[in-house]
Protein backbone atom coordinates (compact mmCIF):
# COMPACT_ATOMS: atom_id res chain seq x y z
CA UNK A 1 0.00 0.00 0.00
CA UNK A 2 0.65 3.48 -0.74
CA UNK A 3 0.24 6.92 1.29
CA UNK A 4 1.79 10.03 2.56
CA UNK A 5 3.41 9.79 5.97
CA UNK A 6 1.95 12.21 9.04
CA UNK A 7 4.59 14.81 10.42
CA UNK A 8 3.87 12.90 13.87
CA UNK A 9 5.42 9.34 12.75
CA UNK A 10 8.49 8.19 13.06
CA UNK A 11 11.05 8.53 10.73
CA UNK A 12 14.58 6.70 11.16
CA UNK A 13 17.72 8.16 8.86
CA UNK A 14 20.88 6.57 8.27
CA UNK A 15 23.22 8.83 9.61
CA UNK A 16 26.83 8.97 8.27
CA UNK A 17 29.90 11.26 9.71
CA UNK A 18 31.38 11.76 6.06
CA UNK A 19 30.23 14.33 3.49
CA UNK A 20 26.88 13.67 1.23
CA UNK A 21 26.33 10.90 -1.28
CA UNK A 22 26.00 10.53 -5.08
CA UNK A 23 22.72 9.79 -6.42
CA UNK A 24 24.13 7.28 -9.14
CA UNK A 25 22.83 5.27 -11.86
CA UNK A 26 25.02 2.66 -10.63
CA UNK A 27 24.10 2.26 -6.82
CA UNK A 28 20.58 2.87 -7.88
CA UNK A 29 21.25 -0.05 -10.23
CA UNK A 30 22.92 -2.20 -7.54
CA UNK A 31 20.14 -1.53 -4.55
CA UNK A 32 17.07 -2.19 -7.79
CA UNK A 33 18.86 -5.65 -8.24
CA UNK A 34 19.37 -6.86 -4.49
CA UNK A 35 15.55 -5.75 -4.34
CA UNK A 36 14.87 -7.79 -7.23
CA UNK A 37 16.52 -10.61 -6.28
CA UNK A 38 15.73 -11.22 -2.57
CA UNK A 39 11.74 -11.05 -3.99
CA UNK A 40 12.50 -13.36 -6.25
CA UNK A 41 13.82 -15.82 -3.92
CA UNK A 42 11.18 -14.62 -1.62
CA UNK A 43 8.35 -15.69 -4.04
CA UNK A 44 6.84 -18.46 -2.62
CA UNK A 45 5.98 -16.83 0.80
CA UNK A 46 5.27 -13.35 -0.98
CA UNK A 47 1.87 -13.47 0.02
CA UNK A 48 2.39 -13.39 4.03
CA UNK A 49 4.84 -10.40 3.57
CA UNK A 50 3.82 -7.39 3.72
CA UNK A 51 5.38 -4.09 2.05
CA UNK A 52 4.65 -0.73 2.53
CA UNK A 53 5.56 2.34 0.76
CA UNK A 54 5.21 6.45 1.61
CA UNK A 55 6.42 10.09 0.90
CA UNK A 56 6.90 12.68 3.53
CA UNK A 57 6.64 16.46 1.50
CA UNK A 58 8.01 19.18 4.03
CA UNK A 59 8.81 23.09 3.21
CA UNK A 60 10.55 25.32 5.83
CA UNK A 61 10.39 29.14 5.79
CA UNK A 62 13.05 31.50 7.97
CA UNK A 63 13.60 34.92 8.34
CA UNK A 64 17.24 35.42 9.88
CA UNK A 65 19.39 38.82 10.92
CA UNK A 66 23.14 38.26 11.12
CA UNK A 67 24.89 41.15 12.23
CA UNK A 68 28.47 39.87 10.53
CA UNK A 69 27.92 37.69 7.47
CA UNK A 70 31.87 37.78 6.41
CA UNK A 71 32.34 37.11 10.07
CA UNK A 72 34.37 40.03 10.31
CA UNK A 73 37.27 40.85 12.44
CA UNK A 74 36.32 44.93 11.58
CA UNK A 75 33.27 46.75 10.08
CA UNK A 76 31.05 43.82 10.38
CA UNK A 77 28.24 43.66 7.38
CA UNK A 78 24.64 42.97 8.73
CA UNK A 79 21.67 41.75 6.21
CA UNK A 80 18.21 39.84 6.39
CA UNK A 81 18.34 36.33 5.25
CA UNK A 82 15.55 35.07 3.61
CA UNK A 83 15.45 31.37 3.25
CA UNK A 84 13.18 28.53 2.03
CA UNK A 85 13.76 24.85 2.76
CA UNK A 86 11.30 22.13 0.45
CA UNK A 87 12.38 18.67 1.26
CA UNK A 88 10.64 15.27 -0.03
CA UNK A 89 11.89 11.70 1.69
CA UNK A 90 10.46 8.57 -0.34
CA UNK A 91 10.70 5.25 1.62
CA UNK A 92 9.76 1.76 0.52
CA UNK A 93 9.97 -1.05 2.60
CA UNK A 94 9.26 -4.90 2.64
CA UNK A 95 9.69 -7.30 5.41
CA UNK A 96 13.54 -7.65 4.64
CA UNK A 97 14.57 -4.20 3.06
CA UNK A 98 14.45 -1.11 3.01
CA UNK A 99 14.74 1.65 0.54
CA UNK A 100 15.02 5.51 1.02
CA UNK A 101 15.35 8.10 -1.75
CA UNK A 102 15.37 11.78 -0.22
CA UNK A 103 16.37 15.23 -1.01
CA UNK A 104 17.01 18.96 0.67
CA UNK A 105 17.51 21.77 -0.79
CA UNK A 106 18.07 24.95 0.89
CA UNK A 107 17.32 29.09 -0.97
CA UNK A 108 18.37 31.90 0.68
CA UNK A 109 17.91 35.67 -0.61
CA UNK A 110 20.25 38.22 1.35
CA UNK A 111 18.44 41.83 1.71
CA UNK A 112 21.83 43.70 2.26
CA UNK A 113 23.77 41.82 -0.10
CA UNK A 114 22.59 39.90 -2.80
CA UNK A 115 26.14 38.49 -4.54
CA UNK A 116 26.04 36.14 -1.36
CA UNK A 117 22.21 34.42 -2.35
CA UNK A 118 22.60 30.64 -2.73
CA UNK A 119 20.61 27.61 -3.66
CA UNK A 120 22.25 24.45 -1.96
CA UNK A 121 20.70 20.85 -3.14
CA UNK A 122 21.22 17.66 -1.45
CA UNK A 123 20.34 14.22 -2.71
CA UNK A 124 20.44 10.74 -0.61
CA UNK A 125 19.85 7.62 -1.76
CA UNK A 126 19.93 4.49 0.80
CA UNK A 127 19.19 0.68 0.40
CA UNK A 128 19.20 -1.15 3.74
CA UNK A 129 19.11 -5.07 2.88
CA UNK A 130 18.71 -7.34 5.60
CA UNK A 131 19.50 -11.18 4.48
CA UNK A 132 18.90 -13.04 7.57
CA UNK A 133 18.77 -12.02 11.38
CA UNK A 134 22.62 -11.96 11.96
CA UNK A 135 23.64 -10.37 8.37
CA UNK A 136 22.91 -6.63 7.06
CA UNK A 137 24.01 -4.78 3.91
CA UNK A 138 23.65 -0.77 3.43
CA UNK A 139 24.47 0.94 0.59
CA UNK A 140 24.21 4.63 1.03
CA UNK A 141 25.30 7.40 -1.73
CA UNK A 142 24.71 11.06 -1.09
CA UNK A 143 24.95 13.93 -3.89
CA UNK A 144 25.85 17.61 -2.27
CA UNK A 145 26.17 20.77 -4.73
CA UNK A 146 26.20 23.71 -2.07
CA UNK A 147 28.42 26.52 -1.34
CA UNK A 148 30.73 27.87 1.54
CA UNK A 149 29.33 31.31 2.49
CA UNK A 150 32.58 34.33 2.33
CA UNK A 151 34.00 34.88 5.15
CA UNK A 152 33.55 30.89 6.02
CA UNK A 153 35.94 27.36 4.46
CA UNK A 154 38.87 28.23 1.76
CA UNK A 155 37.41 32.39 2.58
CA UNK A 156 37.79 32.43 6.19
CA UNK A 157 39.37 35.90 7.86
CA UNK A 158 38.72 37.78 4.60
CA UNK A 159 37.59 40.77 6.61
CA UNK A 160 35.41 43.70 5.88
CA UNK A 161 36.83 43.82 2.43
CA UNK A 162 35.76 40.23 1.21
CA UNK A 163 32.80 41.26 -1.45
CA UNK A 164 35.79 43.07 -3.34
CA UNK A 165 38.08 40.46 -3.06
CA UNK A 166 35.86 37.53 -3.86
CA UNK A 167 33.02 38.68 -6.12
CA UNK A 168 30.45 35.50 -4.78
CA UNK A 169 30.58 32.51 -2.48
CA UNK A 170 33.14 29.39 -3.43
CA UNK A 171 30.82 26.84 -4.51
CA UNK A 172 31.36 23.01 -4.64
CA UNK A 173 29.93 19.67 -5.62
CA UNK A 174 30.53 17.16 -2.99
CA UNK A 175 29.72 13.31 -3.62
CA UNK A 176 29.87 9.92 -1.51
CA UNK A 177 29.24 6.59 -1.48
CA UNK A 178 29.24 4.06 1.20
CA UNK A 179 28.77 -0.13 1.43
CA UNK A 180 28.75 -1.04 5.38
CA UNK A 181 28.15 -5.21 5.79
CA UNK A 182 27.15 -5.88 9.64
CA UNK A 183 27.58 -9.52 10.75
CA UNK A 184 25.54 -10.32 14.02
CA UNK A 185 22.72 -8.56 15.50
CA UNK A 186 22.76 -6.04 18.24
CA UNK A 187 22.17 -8.82 20.94
CA UNK A 188 24.30 -11.46 20.19
CA UNK A 189 27.58 -11.81 21.86
CA UNK A 190 29.64 -10.21 19.02
CA UNK A 191 29.35 -8.86 16.06
CA UNK A 192 31.21 -7.29 13.40
CA UNK A 193 31.46 -4.10 11.04
CA UNK A 194 33.12 -3.79 7.65
CA UNK A 195 32.99 -0.44 6.07
CA UNK A 196 34.40 0.46 2.76
CA UNK A 197 33.81 3.83 0.42
CA UNK A 198 34.87 7.12 -1.31
CA UNK A 199 33.69 11.31 -1.14
CA UNK A 200 35.21 13.85 -3.55
CA UNK A 201 35.34 17.27 -2.85
CA UNK A 202 35.10 19.50 -6.34
CA UNK A 203 34.97 22.97 -6.15
CA UNK A 204 32.81 24.39 -9.73
CA UNK A 205 34.41 28.11 -9.27
CA UNK A 206 37.08 30.30 -8.64
CA UNK A 207 39.70 27.36 -10.12
CA UNK A 208 42.55 29.71 -10.01
CA UNK A 209 42.76 29.06 -6.68
CA UNK A 210 40.33 26.43 -5.58
CA UNK A 211 41.85 23.78 -7.92
CA UNK A 212 44.62 23.32 -5.08
CA UNK A 213 42.18 22.10 -2.65
CA UNK A 214 39.65 19.65 -4.23
CA UNK A 215 40.79 15.91 -3.38
CA UNK A 216 39.44 12.38 -3.03
CA UNK A 217 38.97 10.41 -0.16
CA UNK A 218 38.99 6.46 -0.14
CA UNK A 219 38.41 5.05 3.19
CA UNK A 220 37.82 1.46 4.86
CA UNK A 221 37.69 0.22 8.05
CA UNK A 222 36.49 -2.81 10.67
CA UNK A 223 34.73 -2.64 14.09
CA UNK A 224 34.40 -5.40 16.40
CA UNK A 225 31.86 -5.31 19.26
CA UNK A 226 31.94 -8.06 21.96
CA UNK A 227 28.68 -8.20 24.41
CA UNK A 228 30.14 -7.60 28.05
CA UNK A 229 26.56 -6.64 30.04
CA UNK A 230 23.13 -6.78 28.31
CA UNK A 231 23.14 -3.80 27.31
CA UNK A 232 26.96 -3.40 27.03
CA UNK A 233 29.50 -3.86 24.30
CA UNK A 234 33.64 -3.27 24.29
CA UNK A 235 34.79 -2.32 20.77
CA UNK A 236 37.84 -2.06 18.20
CA UNK A 237 37.61 0.31 15.80
CA UNK A 238 40.41 0.64 13.21
CA UNK A 239 39.96 3.04 9.54
CA UNK A 240 42.21 3.87 7.36
CA UNK A 241 41.80 7.02 5.07
CA UNK A 242 43.60 7.90 1.00
CA UNK A 243 43.82 11.02 0.58
CA UNK A 244 44.66 12.11 -3.04
CA UNK A 245 44.99 16.01 -4.38
CA UNK A 246 43.68 16.95 -7.70
CA UNK A 247 46.88 19.24 -8.08
CA UNK A 248 50.27 20.15 -6.14
CA UNK A 249 50.23 23.82 -4.94
CA UNK A 250 53.35 25.21 -7.16
CA UNK A 251 56.88 24.97 -4.71
CA UNK A 252 54.72 22.69 -2.36
CA UNK A 253 55.67 19.64 -1.51
CA UNK A 254 52.49 17.09 -2.13
CA UNK A 255 49.39 17.44 0.44
CA UNK A 256 48.94 13.33 -0.53
CA UNK A 257 48.52 11.12 2.41
CA UNK A 258 47.21 8.04 4.08
CA UNK A 259 45.54 8.33 7.69
CA UNK A 260 45.43 5.24 10.15
CA UNK A 261 42.94 5.46 12.93
CA UNK A 262 42.86 3.30 16.00
CA UNK A 263 40.56 3.19 18.83
CA UNK A 264 39.04 1.37 21.83
CA UNK A 265 36.01 1.85 23.65
CA UNK A 266 32.70 1.04 24.59
CA UNK A 267 28.83 1.51 23.49
CA UNK A 268 25.77 1.00 25.55
CA UNK A 269 21.95 1.48 25.70
CA UNK A 270 19.77 1.50 28.65
CA UNK A 271 16.54 1.90 27.71
CA UNK A 272 14.87 5.24 28.80
CA UNK A 273 17.98 6.60 30.66
CA UNK A 274 21.15 6.88 28.99
CA UNK A 275 22.87 5.55 25.92
CA UNK A 276 26.44 6.60 23.94
CA UNK A 277 29.25 5.18 22.40
CA UNK A 278 32.78 6.33 24.18
CA UNK A 279 36.02 6.08 21.93
CA UNK A 280 39.63 6.35 23.10
CA UNK A 281 42.74 5.72 20.47
CA UNK A 282 45.61 6.89 18.03
CA UNK A 283 45.30 9.06 14.74
CA UNK A 284 48.44 8.93 12.52
CA UNK A 285 48.76 10.74 9.16
CA UNK A 286 51.91 9.71 6.70
CA UNK A 287 52.50 12.17 3.67
CA UNK A 288 53.22 10.68 0.17
CA UNK A 289 56.26 13.49 0.87
CA UNK A 290 58.37 12.56 3.75
CA UNK A 291 59.44 16.57 3.40
CA UNK A 292 56.25 17.29 5.52
CA UNK A 293 56.83 14.83 8.40
CA UNK A 294 53.98 13.44 10.47
CA UNK A 295 51.02 14.02 12.34
CA UNK A 296 50.76 11.62 14.74
CA UNK A 297 48.32 12.33 18.01
CA UNK A 298 45.79 10.77 20.51
CA UNK A 299 42.36 11.07 19.11
CA UNK A 300 38.84 10.42 20.66
CA UNK A 301 35.10 9.92 19.89
CA UNK A 302 32.59 10.82 22.42
CA UNK A 303 28.64 10.77 22.02
CA UNK A 304 26.56 10.07 25.07
CA UNK A 305 22.80 11.14 25.84
CA UNK A 306 21.70 10.81 29.47
CA UNK A 307 17.43 11.35 29.49
CA UNK A 308 16.38 12.33 33.41
CA UNK A 309 13.16 12.07 32.07
CA UNK A 310 11.51 10.75 28.72
CA UNK A 311 11.10 14.03 28.03
CA UNK A 312 14.41 15.93 28.53
CA UNK A 313 18.06 14.96 27.29
CA UNK A 314 21.31 16.18 27.59
CA UNK A 315 23.81 15.17 25.08
CA UNK A 316 27.75 15.48 25.24
CA UNK A 317 29.91 15.11 22.29
CA UNK A 318 33.79 15.55 21.80
CA UNK A 319 36.01 14.24 19.30
CA UNK A 320 39.66 15.01 18.49
CA UNK A 321 40.51 14.61 15.23
CA UNK A 322 43.01 15.99 12.13
CA UNK A 323 41.57 17.96 8.86
CA UNK A 324 42.32 18.81 5.60
CA UNK A 325 43.97 22.70 5.08
CA UNK A 326 41.77 25.28 4.16
CA UNK A 327 44.65 27.43 3.40
CA UNK A 328 47.94 27.53 0.72
CA UNK A 329 50.04 26.96 3.49
CA UNK A 330 50.45 24.30 5.81
CA UNK A 331 50.08 20.51 6.75
CA UNK A 332 46.73 20.18 8.16
CA UNK A 333 44.61 21.07 10.86
CA UNK A 334 44.43 19.29 14.46
CA UNK A 335 41.02 20.01 15.38
CA UNK A 336 39.69 19.32 19.47
CA UNK A 337 35.94 19.98 19.83
CA UNK A 338 33.40 19.65 22.40
CA UNK A 339 29.69 20.65 23.34
CA UNK A 340 26.49 20.07 25.56
CA UNK A 341 22.70 20.74 24.64
CA UNK A 342 19.73 20.13 26.47
CA UNK A 343 16.40 19.47 25.13
CA UNK A 344 13.45 19.82 26.68
CA UNK A 345 9.85 18.96 25.68
CA UNK A 346 8.06 21.37 28.30
CA UNK A 347 4.36 19.91 27.22
CA UNK A 348 3.46 18.41 23.69
CA UNK A 349 3.66 21.30 21.85
CA UNK A 350 6.24 23.76 23.41
CA UNK A 351 9.87 22.32 23.40
CA UNK A 352 13.46 24.04 24.34
CA UNK A 353 16.56 23.78 23.28
CA UNK A 354 19.83 25.21 25.20
CA UNK A 355 23.71 24.27 23.16
CA UNK A 356 26.95 25.52 23.77
CA UNK A 357 29.89 24.23 21.81
CA UNK A 358 33.89 24.81 21.99
CA UNK A 359 36.57 23.91 19.31
CA UNK A 360 40.20 24.55 18.91
CA UNK A 361 42.22 24.18 16.41
CA UNK A 362 45.80 24.32 15.55
CA UNK A 363 47.08 24.78 11.82
CA UNK A 364 50.26 23.00 11.81
CA UNK A 365 53.12 23.31 9.03
CA UNK A 366 51.97 27.08 8.27
CA UNK A 367 54.68 29.85 8.56
CA UNK A 368 52.24 31.50 10.65
CA UNK A 369 51.77 29.21 12.93
CA UNK A 370 47.89 30.10 13.71
CA UNK A 371 46.19 29.27 16.34
CA UNK A 372 42.07 29.52 17.19
CA UNK A 373 39.27 29.33 19.18
CA UNK A 374 35.67 29.26 17.89
CA UNK A 375 32.77 29.26 20.99
CA UNK A 376 29.28 29.44 20.03
CA UNK A 377 25.82 29.58 22.11
CA UNK A 378 22.31 28.91 20.95
CA UNK A 379 19.11 28.77 22.64
CA UNK A 380 16.17 27.18 20.60
CA UNK A 381 12.27 27.39 21.37
CA UNK A 382 9.24 25.49 19.21
CA UNK A 383 5.84 25.75 19.05
CA UNK A 384 3.83 22.88 17.47
CA UNK A 385 0.58 24.87 16.79
CA UNK A 386 -0.88 22.30 14.19
CA UNK A 387 0.48 19.31 13.45
CA UNK A 388 1.59 20.15 10.57
CA UNK A 389 2.65 23.26 11.62
CA UNK A 390 5.72 24.37 13.99
CA UNK A 391 7.22 27.68 14.94
CA UNK A 392 10.88 28.32 15.43
CA UNK A 393 12.47 31.03 17.12
CA UNK A 394 16.38 31.11 17.70
CA UNK A 395 19.35 32.75 18.69
CA UNK A 396 22.86 31.53 18.32
CA UNK A 397 25.83 33.95 19.60
CA UNK A 398 29.61 32.77 18.14
CA UNK A 399 33.24 33.82 18.48
CA UNK A 400 36.30 33.46 17.34
CA UNK A 401 39.86 34.34 19.19
CA UNK A 402 42.76 33.43 17.07
CA UNK A 403 46.69 34.69 17.23
CA UNK A 404 46.26 36.28 14.44
CA UNK A 405 43.65 39.24 14.35
CA UNK A 406 42.31 39.15 11.17
CA UNK A 407 40.59 35.94 12.11
CA UNK A 408 38.80 37.39 14.95
CA UNK A 409 35.12 37.75 14.98
CA UNK A 410 31.61 38.25 17.04
CA UNK A 411 28.67 37.35 15.56
CA UNK A 412 24.49 36.71 16.13
CA UNK A 413 21.96 35.28 14.91
CA UNK A 414 18.51 36.02 15.05
CA UNK A 415 15.72 33.76 13.59
CA UNK A 416 12.20 33.02 12.69
CA UNK A 417 10.68 30.02 10.78
CA UNK A 418 8.01 27.88 10.37
CA UNK A 419 8.34 24.54 9.09
CA UNK A 420 5.18 22.94 7.49
CA UNK A 421 4.59 18.70 6.69
CA UNK A 422 1.56 16.63 5.65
Amino acid sequence: MTYVRGANCEVILEMVVMPKLVCSRPLLQLALGFSLLTSNAGAQDASSEESTSWLEPAIAIELRHNDNIFLSATDAQTSLITMLSPGLLAHFASSTHRFELEYNGEIAAYTDSSADNYDDHEFRAAGYLSFTWRSQLDLIGRYEDAHESRGTGLSEGCGPDCDLLLEEPDQYRRPQILGRFTYGATGTRGRLVFEAGQRKLDYTNHEERTVFFDHDHRYGGAAFYVRIMPNTSLLLDVRATEIEYAQDRPLQASLNSTEYRYLLGATWDITGKTKGTVKFGYVEKNYADDSRGKFSEPSWEVDIRWSPRSYSHFDLTTSRYPSEVTSLTGDVIDNTTYSLAWSHDWSERVMTRLATSYTDQEFQGSEAARLQKLREHGVTLAYAMRRWLTWEFGVAVSSRDSNIDQFDFDGTIIRLGAKLTL
